[in-house]
């Protein structure tokens, strides 16, 4: 995947997200509460409202519809925020490369810089595979495309903007994936005894893990509608899959760094230990004993070097995060438990 343009201008959309006074999580925030007011104060003016509590559906309708909402707010947020994260991690890893001033403002200038054939073809994508979805899980013998009430005309609506959206995400998770792969290349030789410069790396790509887990929670609430089990299930495969790769292809550079140069330093040490032990066989004094004991610790620091850039704590992190969807549905699942058991 190609992430450079021809058009020198950066993303509209992180351009209108910056240009307001609160940091873009509250910005996505906003827009969703906003878009719920409005179709709410839409459901009373029309009446819908008396018909929540009948057995026409409505209120089906109605939860589907937030949760478009909801999903059509978070996905241009985060694609905001995997733009904004990657241009913070290439100024933590700063000290660590070897480039010059410009070369750096080139990396920066770079973000969000993507061919618009890639987004659209991934976006479009996107949209198709919502019209399958959305001939699934229609009830046998009703018309998809029949706007039914204003609650479906908001499904409609939303849905190839929210799917749009979702493919725009998707392609910057993997466009700054690969920015990052490569990155690793611009390195300075590397520490082994102090690999925490290459921390942002990790830290870059649990960021993307929780951005498209967090999606997946939100979707996760359709399982307590009829009809929606296997999609959502496809959703979980999909999400942990997505999450996983977004997770490791930032670090994958900086780990084939890291073996690499574990096997210079290893190498260096078979190299010193054949001499110490050929001037050992020819009846060296004691000092070169003490070079060999050297070496062998030297030797066993080297090997227990972790040839990832993250901890154990960052890996229980990402399993936490791979959980977050079933958790999110079974605490939606526990909330309309107790609704019922108040109503009855």
């Amino acid at each position: 995947m190609h992430v450079e343009m021809a058009d020198p201008s950066p993303s509209r959309t992180l351009r209108v997200y910056e240009a307001m006074p609160l940091a873009p999580a509250w910005v996505g925030l906003a827009l969703a509460l906003i878009l719920v007011a409005i179709f709410v104060v839409g459901e009373f003016a029309l009446g819908r409202h008396e018909l929540l509590g009948g057995p026409t559906g409505v209120a089906r309708e109605a939860r589907i519809a937030i949760l478009h909402i909801l999903l059509a707010a978070y996905f241009p947020t985060a694609y905001v925020v995997v733009l904004r994260r990657t241009r913070r991690t290439l100024l933590e890893l700063r000290p660590a490369l070897q480039c010059t001033r410009s070369d750096f403002a080139k990396l920066g200038d770079a973000v969000g810089r993507y061919r618009w054939w890639g987004l659209a073809a991934t976006g479009l994508a996107m949209v198709l595979a919502g019209v399958r979805i959305t001939i699934a899980t229609t009830a046998p013998g009703v018309d998809p495309w029949s706007w039914r009430g204003p609650e479906i005309l908001w499904h409609r609506v939303l849905n190839p903007v929210m799917l749009w959206w979702l493919g725009c995400l998707t392609y910057a998770l993997i466009a700054e994936s690969q920015r990052l792969y490569r990155l690793a290349a611009r390195l300075a030789p590397l520490d082994l005894l102090d690999i925490r410069p290459l921390t942002p790396f990790a830290q870059q790509g649990l960021h993307h893990a929780l951005l498209i887990l967090g999606a997946a929670s939100i979707a996760s609430f359709l399982v307590l509608e009829v009809g929606f089990l296997d999609l959502v299930t496809g959703i979980w495969i999909q999400a942990a899959v997505l999450a996983t790769a977004s997770f490791v292809l930032p670090v994958w550079g900086v780990h084939r760094r890291i073996r690499a140069a574990k096997r210079v330093e290893l190498d260096w040490c078979r190299v010193e230990l054949q001499r110490a032990r050929t001037a050992l066989k020819r009846g060296t004094s004691a000092p070169d004993r003490a070079r060999v004991d050297e070496v062998a610790a030297y030797k066993q620091l080297v090997e227990g070097v972790r040839d990832w850039p993250f901890d154990p704590s960052t890996l229980a992190r990402f399993a936490f995060y791979l959980f977050i969807p079933i958790v999110s549905w079974s605490g939606g699942a526990l909330v309309e438990r107790l609704i019922d058991a108040l109503l009855e």
